[in-house]
């Protein structure tokens, strides 16, 4: 088995743990806890909340974070402090772990054999899909690694990213908190 296999599934098995933990949060009340805890400075929480929301492996524990702050606080308030941390953290993923982000892709790829499968995604009807399902991905609760490889990160000037990310995570977070109040 070759490294670069290795690191995904370490990569999945990091997920699963962090799903994992973040549940133990929750279900044992010790999220409660560290909420209370860090009230006096709930504003770092929040920005740490939005960083945390960038990367698959620490999603989970974003959701915790966001679901008991928006118990809370007024979620227009957290959605933009997080989303600035959200920003601060998919320019770091991209400046820090842009080429392993593609080769853990490009691995899934070679090893599944999904090559003919995903072949659509190399079309020009794609090219022009992919920035929009990337938006999408990054507003969303799924990994903003894929969303930021779908846009074309690297193809955007460093400030219009920002800037398109910021929107984009804050919105993504803000609908989060509307759901955490409601549930």
């Amino acid at each position: 088995m070759s490294q670069k296999v290795k690191n995904l599934i370490a990569d999945v098995i990091l997920f699963l743990l962090s799903c994992l933990f973040a549940y133990l949060l929750i279900t044992t009340g010790d999220l409660d806890k560290f909420i209370a805890t860090v009230t006096p400075i709930q504003y770092l929480a929040e920005f740490i909340a939005g960083i945390l929301f960038t990367s698959f492996i620490t999603t989970p524990f974003s959701f915790a974070i966001l679901y008991a702050l928006a118990q809370e606080i007024h979620p227009l308030q957290i959605a933009l402090i997080g989303g600035l941390g959200a920003m601060i953290g998919d320019m770091l993923i991209i400046t820090l772990f842009k080429n392993t982000i593609f080769d853990d892709f490009k691995t899934l790829e070679k090893t599944f054999k999904l090559k003919r499968a995903l072949h659509f995604f190399h079309t020009s009807h794609f090219n022009h899909l992919a920035p929009l399902l990337g938006l999408i991905v990054i507003a969303s609760p799924f990994p903003d690694e894929l969303g930021l490889m779908l846009l074309g990160a690297g193809k955007l000037k460093t400030a219009q990213l920002a800037i398109l990310v910021f929107i984009i995570n804050t919105a993504g977070i803000y609908a989060i908190c509307l759901i955490s109040q409601n549930i």
